[in-house]
């Protein structure tokens, strides 16, 4: 299953992506936002991925609980059930 948000979603509406992550994340695991089991800065600093494509382009991607999150410098979140090892 595959969860995408882009910037054209009410989610993005405040310019952080850290914010759509927590949305993607949540909508994939349908459950509310302060309900996911574990908070984004465990897994990466919410501050520097805001602030991440100010002046560049590319694209970045890590785990968070059971999804392989990637976000590009369009805003576009894609959230990807992790695969077992």
């Amino acid at each position: 299953m595959t969860s995408v948000l882009d910037p054209s979603h009410d989610e993005m509406n405040t310019g952080k992506l850290s914010e759509a992550v927590i949305a993607a994340v949540a909508e994939a695991e349908g459950v509310d936002e302060q309900e996911l089991d574990s908070p984004l800065f465990e897994m990466i600093n919410p501050d520097a991925l805001d602030s991440l494509f100010h002046n560049s382009a590319g694209r970045v991607q890590f785990k968070y609980l059971d999804y392989n999150v990637t976000v590009d410098h369009n805003g576009v979140v894609d959230v990807a059930e992790a695969e077992e090892l």
